[in-house]
């Protein structure tokens, strides 16, 4: 069960990233693959098997994008950790704006309350 969740996250991100194979890439694959000892006796030159490898490359460069992301050198990381900071800075000005307001709101009904 989790490795078919998995597959399903990694054929998730392949589509959502674009990544894509081609044929030569999977002519050279199937190539590599028939000099193998394990598929001698296996006919890797129909349709479906093509399918198949042309997934198992799809996702493979999906989680070579994922790797490349997650290890990206100190100075991207800093200017990444930078761009984060500042999008939650922004993203906590208009949270503040509204306590604000709702602060302005409360101070009339209150002095009304007083009288």
């Amino acid at each position: 069960e989790l490795r078919l969740k998995r597959m399903l996250v990694i054929d998730t991100l392949a589509e959502d990233g674009g990544a894509s194979v081609s044929d030569e890439e999977v002519a050279a694959e199937i190539a590599v693959m028939q000099g193998s000892p394990q598929y001698a006796n296996e006919n890797l030159d129909t349709d479906e098997a093509r399918d198949a490898v042309q997934r198992i490359l799809c996702r493979r460069t999906a989680i070579d994008q994922v790797i490349e992301i997650t290890h990206q050198p100190k100075a991207a990381k800093a200017s990444a950790k930078k761009s984060t900071a500042t999008k939650k800075k922004l993203a906590a000005k208009p949270a503040a704006k509204k306590k604000t307001a709702a602060k302005a709101k409360a101070k009339p009904a209150a002095k009304s309350a007083k009288k």
